[in-house]
């Protein structure tokens, strides 16, 4: 089991989304099309009752310092 630290989980997530990202330039590079969405989820986090997002994201596994992230960060939202 991983220590459940925000380090590391930071660095998991800078990691995947790296390799992505390198698939997405080396494409380009390449001449090869590249179709890209950009998603907000700013308003959907502002509609949903935020103990209900913090309940279910536990259920689904999401602890520790991620969760506590997730939870400051709601904290200071309006609804």
């Amino acid at each position: 089991m991983r220590p459940n630290n925000i380090a590391s989980d930071i660095q998991m997530i800078q990691y995947a989304w790296y390799q992505q990202n390198k698939k997405v330039v080396n494409q380009i590079d390449a001449g090869d099309p590249v179709d890209v969405i950009y998603l907000d989820f700013q308003k959907a986090f502002d509609k949903v009752p935020h103990r209900r997002l913090l309940q279910k994201l536990r259920a689904h596994g999401i602890t520790g310092s991620i969760i506590n992230w997730i939870e400051n960060w709601l904290a200071d939202r309006e609804q």
